[in-house]
């Protein structure tokens, strides 16, 4: 009876349990050397490539299958035993290819009724062989191939006595090593805490599981992916898996009952982890963007894209290793993520064990021009084509810059031209503070519409709707007021705000932010939002005097705090896109914050005006954090700033009627709503 039930079950192929992986155990069938292997788990076989056919032990009579990782890469791969003699696949190519690329090893000759068995006895994620005979338990503990005895090898005794005993082992609690265990006509004892010797339940388990099939023969696997080894039988063709780990069959879907192997002759089962071997091979790593030009004090995160053999491209950056060949310019952090720290070029790799993936980032040398404008220019707003217009508030003149700082155009308006904006048709609004109207201009300077205002109006923002909004700050009376304008010029509403209202911007939402500066020697501290329609939701506090404001990617208000002449403002107030106060920065101290921009990286660019007695001649950069990165140098009284979209910085000075314009240094512009609309 033994040696039937041994010429059928051929021993237990017993699968590689303790290698953990986070996917369940697939099946297969050993016949004569042809493998069937179900590495889609539909319990059909579907023939290849969606399955897997093997030939491996052809015309070794009397072979017994056997599996595991041999040699430490997470793949399941098979082999055979035969008389103490062992073939194993090394390569995963499901054929011999002889020693050398294949592995053939001897073990356990002389053993009478040997049994060969496999699992990672010392939880190395290598699978080690091992003979079973009589009872008895010889490990290779050391992958030398042969008997060193102990302590070096481990020698157990378990099973003996019991009837037509059948050799299992697994990872029974999901330590990571492989343990023993003994199927006896349905009956499973277990040596869980693995001192190689039976101690009952609960310390080790017992089960019942497989009485009353015919031909059954046990198997192992972690079924359900959980890392820990359960049983299960087949019989004929039929597979009985005890998922759920209950040791009793409960039917399904709490069990899993499969066929797969019905009409095989000498149909031997097998387990193991064959999508693994399905598994496809990376090719080759794609780096994006391939040449990036970051400024100096900015971030660019890179992606790493992986070709496989199968075709598939999914994105492994965090799963490379990431390195910059010149951290003098720019550092790389585990994620992809790239600070770059002065002017220069790097190669940036991503690499995942010989595949390697490059990309060349450069930061560029930023570079300061300066052109004459008109006397006192205020606001700069960039139109879709990247020019520049500008007010000119002492000489009541538009003029209009190319991208390279070309004269264009310039253009009469009404009396002190402040704040300007371009909308999606590229025409030109522009708030004439002692005018009290808004003039219209088409992208050729060509006077439109004239429209009246409230008292001093000053600067503009143009919502999502294409609605222009303007700031009434008033003249010889304290103004109080914002007007919406239709895109063509009908007056929506004049909505109250607080004293002297200054700049405006709309958020993704359509709620208009204001500053409200409030009057010279009683400042007011306030930022006030409306809701779409110009009713007032909330006022916030601030930093005295506040003037410039905007919108970072986040949603986040950003407000600068100019002060006034006799005490400068110096800071820089961060609201979160609910109003509530998240920090306040200092700017410089003496440096009147007059206005600021945000580029797309989140960066604030903030315009130090100065006082009317100690210009100011800086711009200062800050990261979204608050961090204070830096300087750069402008004209005198720098009033207004803008970032177009290549990432050029546009400043107007107002003290010496200049515009400078850095390129090189900053990303693209950020506008917090979809266009085309220019804020």
């Amino acid at each position: 009876m033994r040696n039937s039930i041994f010429m059928i079950v051929c021993c237990i192929f017993l699968l590689v349990a303790a290698v953990a992986h986070a996917a369940p155990t697939g099946i297969g069938i050993y016949q004569n050397g042809t493998w069937y292997l179900d590495a889609n788990r539909s319990w059909d076989w579907n023939g290849t490539p969606t399955d897997i056919l093997g030939v491996f032990g052809v015309g070794l009579t009397g072979a017994i299958p056997v599996t595991g990782d041999w040699n430490g890469d997470s793949k399941t791969k098979i082999g055979v035993y035969i008389d103490g003699i062992w073939y194993l696949d090394m390569n995963n190519n499901w054929q011999w290819d002889g020693e050398g690329v294949d592995v053939r090893g001897v073990f356990g000759v002389g053993l009478p009724n040997a049994i060969p068995v496999t699992g990672d006895w010392n939880g190395d994620g290598v699978t080690e062989i091992g003979i079973y005979a009589n009872g008895n338990w010889y490990l290779d503990m050391n992958r030398n191939w042969q008997w060193d005895g102990t302590p070096t090898d481990t020698f157990g005794i378990f099973g003996v006595g019991l009837p037509n005993a059948i050799p299992v082992t697994g990872d029974w609690n999901g330590s990571g090593t492989t343990k023993i265990g003994v199927y006896s006509e349905g009956n499973w004892y277990l040596d869980k805490n693995a001192n190689w010797q039976w101690d009952g339940t609960p310390t080790d388990t017992y089960g019942l599981f497989g009485v009353g099939l015919p031909n059954v023969i046990p198997v192992t696997g972690d079924w359900n992916g959980d890392s820990i080894t359960k049983i299960g039988v087949y019989s004929d063709g039929y597979w009985y898996l005890d998922t759920n780990a209950s040791w009793q069959w409960d039917g399904t879907p709490t069990d899993t009952f499969g066929i797969f192997g019905i009409g095989l002759q000498n149909a031997i089962p097998v387990t193991g982890k064959w999508y693994s071997n399905q598994l496809p091979i990376l090719v080759s790593i794609a780096v994006t963007p391939t040449t990036p030009n970051t400024p100096k004090w900015h971030t660019q995160q890179f992606t790493a894209t992986g070709t496989y053999s199968d075709g598939t491209t999914p994105n492994i950056t965090t799963q490379v290793t990431w390195h910059s060949s010149n951290t003098s310019v720019a550092t790389i952090n585990s994620s992809g993520l790239a600070t770059v720290v002065s002017s220069g070029t790097t190669t940036i790799t991503a690499t995942s064990g010989s595949i390697v993936g490059t990309a060349t980032l450069t930061a560029p040398t930023p570079v300061s021009y300066t052109y004459t404008v008109g006397t006192n220019p205020l606001n700069i707003a960039i139109d879709a084509s990247g020019n520049a217009w500008v007010t000119n508030s002492g000489s009541n003149t538009i003029y209009v810059l190319n991208p390279t700082g070309s004269l264009l155009n310039t253009f009469p308006t009404n009396s002190t031209p402040r704040g300007i904006r371009i909308d999606a048709s590229g025409n030109a609004w522009v708030a004439n503070q002692d005018s009290d109207n808004v003039t219209l201009y088409d992208s050729m300077g060509a006077l439109l519409h004239t429209y009246p205002t409230g008292s001093g109006p000053h600067y503009l923002s143009i919502d999502p709707s294409g609605n222009v909004w303007v700031t009434n700050y008033g003249r010889n009376n304290v103004g109080s007021t914002v007007t919406k304008f239709s895109s063509s010029g009908a007056i929506l509403g004049t909505y109250p705000t607080t004293t002297r209202p200054w700049s405006i911007r709309h958020d993704v939402s359509g709620n208009a932010w204001i500053t409200n500066y409030g009057v010279q020697g009683n400042l007011r501290h306030k930022v006030t939002k409306l809701t779409p329609t110009g009713t007032i939701i909330n006022s916030y506090d601030v930093g005295d005097g506040p003037r410039g404001i905007g919108i970072d990617p986040w949603g986040n208000v950003w407000v600068s705090n100019s002060g006034d002449d006799t005490t400068p403002g110096g800071t820089i107030t961060k609201l979160s896109s609910s109003g509530a106060l998240i920090n306040t920065y200092t700017v410089k101290t003496d440096g009147s914050p007059r206005a600021l921009a945000i580029n797309q990286s989140g960066y604030l660019w903030i315009a130090n005006y100065g006082t009317t007695t100690t210009p100011g001649n800086t711009v200062t950069v800050m990261k979204p954090d608050g961090t204070f990165l830096g300087d750069y140098t402008v004209g005198n009284n720098p009033s207004s700033v803008a970032v177009d979209d290549s990432g050029n910085v546009w400043v107007a000075n107002y003290g010496d009627g200049t515009v400078t314009l850095w390129t090189g240094a900053s990303t693209p512009r950020y506008r917090s709503y979809s266009g085309p609309i220019w804020p």
